[in-house]
């Protein structure tokens, strides 16, 4: 039941993103139950268990920079930087115009 629980706005951006990336974006995590998000250390308050976010896994440094330049070009504003992944974020309960590292 994840994909009827995520924000339908951060599926069209994710769509979108894709087409201007020219590549698959492989989710490695969306929605998530408050009682899976503490089993895999998400914060409290996580957008996940709101259906606002996605990790993106991402593992070469070209294809981090494709993604952070087109999701801020389509309005992504809450992003995360990790070694293996891209969290984007578009929840407007948390900061805005933020980008964070792992």
């Amino acid at each position: 039941g994840t994909g009827i629980r995520m924000n339908m706005d951060l599926v069209e951006r994710l769509d979108a993103l894709r087409s201007k990336c020219n590549f698959a974006l492989i989710i490695t995590s969306g929605y998530r139950t408050d009682a899976h998000n503490k089993k895999v250390g998400g914060v409290d308050s996580s957008e996940h268990t709101d259906g606002n976010a996605v990790d993106i896994r991402c593992k070469s440094s070209s294809r981090r920079f494709t993604i952070v330049e087109n999701a801020l070009l389509l309005g992504f504003e809450r992003i995360g930087i990790g070694s293996t992944f891209v969290h984007l974020g578009v929840s407007k309960t948390h900061p805005q115009r933020v980008i964070w590292t792992y």
